[in-house]
């Protein structure tokens, strides 16, 4: 069992979207599912806002409100035909730091992108995306409506500790898929390769079926080619680094990846 956050936009309401956190729950036991729905966008200015506000020309309060709350609803009814319950997060305004306190009492947090696809808000909603990957004390999943369950793991290891972290992070936080195989992928461009045999070891260790190769390709390629063989499949990668993070709108590789595919990425630092 774990304890899971849901973040989703709650203006736009998609009963799919429920699809992958409860096939998560359901495989982890969990029964109660914490549940934070509101205006992405208007969330999206917490990297220079306290509190939640509303943008010029939005709906009034009073509506998006009352849309959130019957969203929200909607939401609840989907959840129990899937066998799961929902509870909100908090009640009343939200600031930045309760959002945070609470991601470090999280065992993952599920981040909805479903609602990346106007450009004239990607720079908001990625400034948004860059500090939770940066400052959530959690690991993160982002995924969008796609996925109904997991028949692979697809590892990007890039040479780093931070990678290495985040794949034995996603291994006990769900060994309920240790016999789903598992692929690791060393794309070339990034770090030297050291630990070949180690890790190779420590996979043979916990998966049934492991597999490990290194590739010319950039890594969103590699992760497109994987897509296009098997829908069902998951990312897991590290952040690769904080000072990288701090250049996520223009160079980071998880940026591309969640934009781009139509997978789950799990993104862990340490």
């Amino acid at each position: 069992m774990l304890k899971m956050l849901l973040y989703t936009d709650g203006m736009y309401f998609k009963p799919e979207i429920l699809n992958f956190p409860a096939y998560l729950a359901n495989l982890t036991h969990t029964k109660i599912m914490e549940v934070y729905a509101d205006d992405m966008l208007n969330t999206a200015l917490w990297y220079d806002q306290k509190t939640f506000v509303t943008l010029p020309g939005q709906i009034a309060e009073k509506e998006k409100y009352e849309t959130i709350e019957k969203n929200f609803q909607k939401l609840g009814e989907e959840a129990d035909k899937r066998g799961i319950l929902i509870k909100p997060f908090e009640d009343g305004t939200v600031t930045q730091e309760l959002f945070f306190k609470h991601l470090r009492y999280s065992d993952v947090l599920l981040l909805d992108i479903h609602s990346l696809n106007n450009p004239s808000e990607d720079v908001v909603r990625f400034k948004f995306f860059r500090d939770i990957l940066m400052y959530g004390e959690c690991p993160v999943i982002l995924f969008s409506s796609g996925i109904q369950h997991i028949d692979e793991i697809l590892f990007a290891y890039n040479g780093t500790p931070s990678s290495v972290f985040a794949i034995k992070q996603f291994s006990y936080l769900f060994p309920q898929l240790m016999d789903k195989p598992l692929r690791a992928i060393y794309a070339q461009e990034t770090e030297k390769m050291h630990d070949k045999k180690l890790l190779i070891d420590w996979m043979n260790t916990h998966y049934v079926e492991a597999y490990y190769e290194e590739t010319q390709e950039r890594l969103l390629d590699s992760f497109l080619s994987s897509y296009q063989q098997n829908k069902q499949i998951i990312g897991v990668m590290g952040s690769f680094g904080r000072s990288l993070l701090s250049q996520m709108l223009h160079k980071s590789e998880a940026l591309h990846l969640m934009k781009m595919l139509p997978i789950p990425l799990f993104i862990s630092h340490w």
